[in-house]
């Protein structure tokens, strides 16, 4: 006579029962997706590196380039010294 210990007819039952599925099935999908989110951590966090990157290049490209002129806006030809004209008499 082969009698089996109800812990294990009980163990046996919810492997083989097809409605609910097992623990072990829950274990590795919540560890697959704990898996997914860090990579997407990841890559969120290089894409946001990049994103910098390029908003810095982007901003030091579009500055205007400093010149060695004291008044901002005028061409260095324009800023030389004129001939000082003679002042009339009346």
């Amino acid at each position: 006579m082969n009698l089996k210990h109800p812990a294990q007819v009980a163990v046996k039952s919810l492997e083989t029962d097809t409605h609910f599925p097992n623990s072990r099935y829950f274990q590795v999908h919540f560890e697959h997706l704990y898996e997914l989110i860090n990579e997407l951590k990841a890559q969120l966090i290089a894409a946001n590196h990049q994103i910098a990157q390029l908003q810095k290049q982007q901003t030091e490209e579009n500055q205007p380039q400093k010149s060695s002129s004291p008044v901002s806006g005028l061409a260095p030809t324009m800023l030389k010294q004129q001939p000082a004209r003679a002042k009339r008499r009346s």
